[in-house]
This record gives C-alpha cells, sequence and structure tokens, in this order.
C-alpha cells in the first residue's frame, strides 16, 4: 500500500487499519513513544510505553491535529485511572461516549474514572469553557458536602419523575451496568436513594429508600427469600416498622409488625403448601388448615380454625350432598353456633373456606385484635347476616308491593351484577320491613344491584320508582316512610341520575301522592331531615311545583343559620333551574346579591346565578367566584357540607367548573387574583389555579408571544413555582397538557419579550 507522504518511511502496516513506528527492546517489547497514522496522512494516536511497563500513556487525536481521546493503558483491554474525551470543531471519526452527549453541542470533554479493568467510578463532563455539566449540558449546581465528589449529576430533564439528582456508583462499562454500591441524592444532598447490585448477575440484592433524608423503607433479595421492610418515620436510629418476608417461590409469606422501640407487636404468615393445601399462622401457631378438592364439585377434605391453645375453634363437616355445616366452638369444645352451608360448589369457587380470616392486607401497626378475635367476630357476623337473610326471605309481600313488583321482569332487568336482578324483589320488601336490621339488609342488597363504581343502571330507577310509589302505603309506619326517603334522597344523588330522560321522569312524577310528606319533612327542625327533603324537592322542579314555595321559605326564613339557608337557596337554584325557569332565577338571586353579607350564601347565589346566564353573567357574580377560588379558607368547610349539589369536589374545583361556563373573555379580567394566589397556595391547590389560567391567558401558543401585563405577571408567578417544586409531576402534566413551556428560564425569557 502507497503510504503518504507524512507518514515515515519506516512505518509499518497494521491490520487494524493504521501506519505504526516505534522501538521495541531485545524482549520484543515496545518502548519509548509509538505513533500511529490515518491512511490520510494525520497523526492518528501516540503511546508512551516508556521502558516498557505499564502504565502506558495513549493519547489519541482528531484529523484536524488536535487531542481526541487520553488514557493510561495497562495492555488487552485494561485502562485505569482518568481517561478523556474531547471533540473537535471539525468534521471527524473520533467517538465520544454515548448517553447522549456525544449529539449534545454544549458537551465538549467527558472524563471517566477506571478503578479496575471495564469498571467505572466516576463521570464528569465539561462545557468548551471547560465548566462542569451534566449528561444533557446543564450547569452544574453546587455539590453538597454529604454529596462524594466522585457523584455525578442527573438534571430534572433526564431524570424520570422531572427531579433533578446527584447519582454515584461502580458501573460495568463492557455491559453499562451498575455493580455494588449505588447511592442517589437530592440536591440538598438528602440521600434518596441506596442500592447494593450483584457484580455477577447485575440484580439488586439490597435497595433502601429514603423520606426527607430517613430511611423509609428497605428490601433484600435472595434467590429464594425476599425480605421488605419499612421503618418507624421519627426514630434515630432508623426502627422497623413492618416486615414482610417472602419465601419458597412467594407462596409463604410472614408479616411483622413492631413498635417504635423495636418490640415485635405480632406476626401473621400464610403458607400455601399446595394449591388446595394451605395454612395460617399467628404468633407462630396455626389458626386456620384447609385443603380443598380440586373437583369443585366436592367437598374439602378438611377445614379448621384454631384456639391458641390448638383446641378447635370452628370446623366443617360436608353432608355429602353439596352442602353442610360449620360449627362454632368454644375452648372446651362446647358447640355454641352452627351456619349451613347450601352450596360447596360454589364455596369452592370463592375459596370460601377461608372466609372468617381477616385479609392478609389487613394486618397493619395499629392492628389490636388477635386472629382467634377476628375469627369468632367474622363468624357472628356472618351467622347474624343469614339469620336476617332468613328472616327478609320469610316476610309476607304486602299486596300494593306485589303488584309492583310484577310489573317489572326482574330476570333480564339491566343490574351492576350478572344475575342481580333476581334479588331485588326480596329486598324491596326488606327495605320496607319495620324491623331495623332487616331494612339495613335490603338497602345493602339493593345497592349492590344498582350502583356500581359510579356508574347507574335500569334497576336503579326501576327500585327506586317503586320504593316511591310505597310510601303512601305506610303513612302509620313512619319508620318505613323515613327509610324510604332515605332511599330515594341516595338515589337522587347519584351523579347523572337525569340523564335518562324517560327514566327519571318516571321516578320523580312517582313523588307525587308524597309530595305533602317530603313538604313536611322539608322544613323539620333537624337539619339532616329537613336537607334531604329540600334536595328531593329540588330535583322534581320540573314535573311538581309544588316545592318552589317552601323551598323560598326556608332560604329566607331568619330563625334558620346561615348554612341552612345557604342549603334551601342552592335547592331553590337547582328547582329553577330544573325546572327551566332561570328567569326567576336571575330575578330572586341577583336582587338579593347585593346586600347579602354572608360569604357563604353569596357564593351560592353568585354560582347559581353564573350557572343560569353563563357567558351573559355580570362582573360582581364573577368577581366572587374569583375570590372564592383564591382565597377558599372561609368558606371551604362549610362548603364542603353542601352535598349532594358539589359531589366530591370542593370549593376551589367546584367554582372552577362554573367559571369555565362564562367564557375566557369575561375570565381574563379576574386573572390578577388568581395570579397574585400562586405563590401562597399548596402545591396540589396551584394545580388548580394553573387550570383555569392557563386555558384563559394562554388559549394558544401564539399567545405566549404577546404580552399583556397580567400574561407577563402569571409566567413569572408559574416559573417561581416550578422554582420551588422541581419535577412536581403534577404541575408539568398541566404546563404539558396546555402546552406551557415546564422550564422556569424559558417563563422568564417570554416575560421579557
Amino acid at each position: 500500500m502507497e503510504k503518504h507522504k507524512n507518514i515515515p518511511a519506516a512505518a509499518t502496516w497494521d491490520e487494524k487499519g493504521y501506519w505504526q513506528l516505534g522501538e521495541k527492546n531485545e524482549a520484543g517489547k515496545e518502548i519509548g513513544i509509538w505513533k500511529g497514522w490515518r491512511v490520510e496522512g494525520q497523526l492518528y494516536w501516540t503511546t508512551a510505553y516508556g521502558d516498557g511497563n505499564p502504565p502506558f500513556l495513549y493519547t489519541g487525536f482528531h484529523p484536524d491535529g488536535t487531542i481526541s481521546q487520553e488514557g493510561n493503558w495497562y495492555g488487552d483491554n485494561k485502562w485505569l485511572g482518568i481517561y478523556r474525551w474531547t471533540k473537535s470543531d471539525n468534521p471527524t471519526t473520533e467517538p465520544f461516549p454515548g448517553g447522549g452527549g456525544e449529539k449534545n453541542p454544549i458537551i465538549w470533554m467527558a472524563e471517566f474514572d477506571y478503578k479496575e479493568e471495564g469498571i467505572i467510578t466516576a463521570q464528569r463532563y465539561y462545557n468548551k469553557k471547560k465548566q462542569r455539566v451534566s449528561m444533557d449540558g446543564e450547569l452544574l449546581p453546587e455539590r453538597p458536602v454529604t454529596v462524594p465528589e466522585n457523584a455525578h449529576y442527573v438534571s430534572k430533564n433526564l431524570a424520570s419523575d422531572g427531579a433533578a439528582f446527584w447519582v454515584v456508583g461502580p458501573v460495568d462499562a463492557r455491559i453499562g451496568k451498575y455493580i455494588g454500591d449505588y447511592a442517589e441524592y437530592d440536591l440538598n444532598g438528602n440521600t434518596i436513594l441506596k442500592r447494593v447490585y450483584n457484580p455477577e448477575t447485575f440484580s439488586v440484592v439490597e435497595q433502601y429508600t429514603y423520606e426527607n433524608g430517613k430511611l423509609f423503607n428497605s428490601g433484600l433479595y435472595k434467590p429464594d427469600e425476599k425480605l421488605f421492610q419499612t421503618y418507624h418515620p421519627d426514630t434515630d436510629p432508623p426502627v422497623v416498622k413492618e416486615s414482610k418476608l417472602y419465601r419458597n417461590k412467594e407462596t409463604d409469606e410472614q408479616i411483622t409488625q413492631y413498635d417504635v422501640e423495636g418490640n415485635m407487636l405480632y406476626s401473621a404468615r400464610l403458607e400455601e403448601v399446595n394449591d388446595q393445601h394451605k395454612r395460617r399462622y399467628y404468633n407462630g401457631t396455626l389458626v386456620f388448615e384447609g385443603i380443598r378438592n380440586a373437583d369443585h364439585a366436592k367437598a374439602p377434605s378438611l377445614v379448621r380454625y384454631f384456639y391458641a391453645g390448638g383446641a378447635i375453634l370452628i370446623d366443617y363437616t360436608s353432608n355429602g350432598d353439596g352442602t353442610g355445616l360449620w360449627r362454632l366452638y368454644d375452648e372446651t369444645g362446647q358447640e355454641l353456633l352452627t351456619l349451613p352451608v347450601l352450596n360447596e360448589t360454589e364455596a369452592n369457587k370463592k375459596n370460601s373456606w377461608e372466609k372468617f380470616l381477616p385479609f392478609f392486607s389487613s394486618y397493619k401497626n395499629d392492628t389490636s385484635e388477635a386472629d382467634w378475635t377476628v375469627v369468632i367476630d367474622n363468624f357472628k357476623t356472618t351467622h347474624k347476616r343469614f339469620v336476617i337473610r332468613e328472616k327478609i326471605h320469610a316476610l309476607p309481600v304486602p299486596e300494593h308491593l306485589e303488584n309492583e313488583l310484577k310489573k317489572v321482569d326482574w330476570t333480564t332487568i339491566e343490574t351492576a351484577m350478572t344475575d342481580g336482578g333476581k334479588k331485588l324483589p326480596v329486598a324491596i320488601n326488606g327495605l320496607l320491613a319495620e324491623e331495623e336490621e332487616l331494612a339495613i339488609a335490603g338497602s345493602n342488597t339493593i345497592w349492590y344491584e344498582i350502583e356500581h363504581q359510579g356508574s347507574i343502571y335500569e334497576a336503579t330507577y326501576k327500585v327506586a320508582t317503586i320504593v316511591a310509589r310505597m310510601l303512601p302505603f305506610y303513612t302509620d309506619k313512619p319508620t318505613v316512610q323515613a327509610n324510604g326517603l332515605s332511599f330515594l334522597y341516595e338515589v337522587l344523588s347519584q351523579s347523572g341520575i337525569d340523564y335518562h330522560k324517560k327514566l327519571f321522569k318516571e321516578l320523580v312524577t312517582a313523588f307525587k301522592p308524597s309530595i305533602q310528606f317530603i313538604i313536611q319533612r322539608a322544613t323539620d327542625k333537624d337539619d339532616a331531615i329537613a336537607f334531604q327533603a329540600q334536595y328531593l324537592l329540588c330535583q322534581t322542579g320540573k314535573f311538581i311545583p309544588e316545592g318552589e314555595n317552601i323551598l323560598k321559605q326556608e332560604w329566607l326564613n331568619p330563625l334558620h343559620s346561615d348554612f341552612r339557608k345557604a342549603y334551601a337557596a342552592f335547592s331553590l337554584g337547582d328547582f329553577y333551574l330544573n325546572a327551566k325557569q332561570e328567569e326567576k332565577l336571575i330575578a330572586e338571586f341577583s336582587a338579593a346579591f347585593p346586600t347579602e353579607t354572608n360569604k357563604l350564601l353569596r357564593l351560592v347565589l353568585a354560582i347559581q346565578l353564573a350557572s343560569a346566564t353563563k357567558k351573559e353573567a355580570l362582573d360582581p357574580w364573577l368577581a366572587e367566584l374569583a375570590e372564592a377560588l383564591t382565597s377558599p379558607e372561609a368558606i371551604e368547610e362549610d362548603f364542603d357540607k353542601l352535598q349532594p349539589f358539589i359531589a366530591d369536589f370542593d370549593v376551589q374545583e367546584y367554582v372552577l367548573m362554573v367559571l369555565e361556563s362564562a367564557g375566557k373573555e369575561k375570565l381574563e379580567a379576574h386573572m390578577d387574583l388568581l395570579v397574585e394566589a400562586l405563590p401562597g397556595a399548596h402545591a396540589l391547590k396551584q394545580v388548580t389555579l394553573f387550570e383555569v389560567m392557563f386555558p384563559i391567558l394562554f388559549p394558544n401558543r401564539a399567545a405566549l408571544k404577546k404580552n399583556t401585563p397580567v400574561r407577563k405577571k402569571a409566567l413569572l408567578a408559574a416559573a417561581a413555582v416550578i422554582d420551588a417544586h422541581p419535577g412536581f409531576l403534577n404541575h408539568k402534566e398541566v404546563f404539558i397538557e396546555c402546552e406551557i413551556p415546564y422550564d422556569s428560564n424559558k417563563l422568564r425569557q417570554l416575560a421579557a419579550q
């Protein structure tokens, strides 16, 4: 191969792709300075072999002649000490460490510390001014003295949770995995996390997490054993609060609780001998053993609960026909109670044989009852439910109720559970029983079938309509009427109950025969009774007008408390809205608003007025809402009691929804209040304020570059919040959703435009 003119004639070709030249001693070892050249003639590298004994200083060069790499080589793939990479201003074929820095124009130099072959113990990055930066080019903050010198900085942009931190730990550079001791620190120098990695498998064998610099929990991992521990928050040194030990492929689980002095409170253990055979222990003593049959049609071969001394507490005997009997004993063996099982197959499917044990997840540090006590209580509770269920099934069904029940096909009606409709006729009869425990049991069964996680069904309306139609038949039984009315209140309190217009109308008009009874209760001295009835009246506004005058009287009654008047005002407002009589609402509430002095009542009036007028809402009403949004402290406790009008929303969330209906143009004039409230608000409340401000002040990206005084204040306030709560995910999500830069520096730059 022809040599470039810049390459010495004595240089020899190396199959690795370069020309090289240097001396060797009598033993054939390289000595002195060796040089390598690229085919194009540029100096490629130099290696200082000295007398032939390592370390050998290696220097790499970019094609423009500037240094690209420097480090001490010990032969083969062994490098020790500091190894440095430097970029070039010109095109180059020289490598730079991966991880993003190779493409980042801010990063100019990288240094890795090698303490043994292939193992990095420190990483440092620099910009062109030789200032320390993170892997993405951010200037490093001051390193707290508690953070080791060899730790490297991870900026918030690279952190998984958006919170910057320091990290230290050896890395096997050959595969890019941590080994040995690893630690993370927050920007104040508090320990966040510690781990120990297995150097052969690279898996975590120990882990410790910290909160506010104190040990919070830990995990120890062995091949067939895992130990997780949490610690009491205010002890020094740390004291274990709870430990969870998993063995035998996690089929054996033991939980142990400790007091603040480290003394064991109790322990519970679940042992799965196999899929069918289980045991439970409390403080090391057997409390339960069950052996099920893999064939669900067959009875278990053994089910027993034990007292602390080993005596049988509960056992199960099969009758051999798919049914059986539970027996509860005292410690002398005397039978106390029996409980039949009517379907062993179903019990097998649901694994009901362990039903009297406490849930394993229920063991907490403040659990005070031993398993034996819980088992006895659970048995007695189950027995009582069985007796009540039998009583409900034995209740005669009045003719007036039976006639209503026949109008519904309970086998096909839509319910929360697949076969729940079949249970409802008996449950409705139970709800209308005079005996309180039967009424409670009936109500519980009904709710299980007519509501699930906020969803309502055809059965919700049908059951409530029947109950409403039954009320006139129980005028001589006030307890039944009161229970029925409370049930109807709970049904009409469900979110979205009026979505199904036809069924809702049928339900509400079923109140007509009982309207005088409801009105009577709406003026009851007991607030709880009155509020339930008033809510029912407000829901009937479209179909039953009689409630209007009563609600108005309740609102204006000078003898009532301010809260009761506020509740009545809310009810009256909803009555008008439901009846499509917004003009009445606006006339009456707008006349009362200017002279009303009670803060809660003023807010209720403003809410109803803004709800009725929407984009025509007047500034004084909106100002009242904005003030409640920024300074809710004076009213939030009472506002939270305005159920079910406000559902689960707090005052700020509810007012936010009302404000949104007024339109963005009107609201911008009231944003100063929100901006001023930002710095002093709780972090989670700031989320609510951002959700209001951003869509109004910055409806699109162009608005970010069109400053107004209030927009400038909002940008600066948002920047201050980011600095005060770096990486707070709830904040970040709102910024991203509203397309606002989640970067305090960028926000300040926008504000300065």
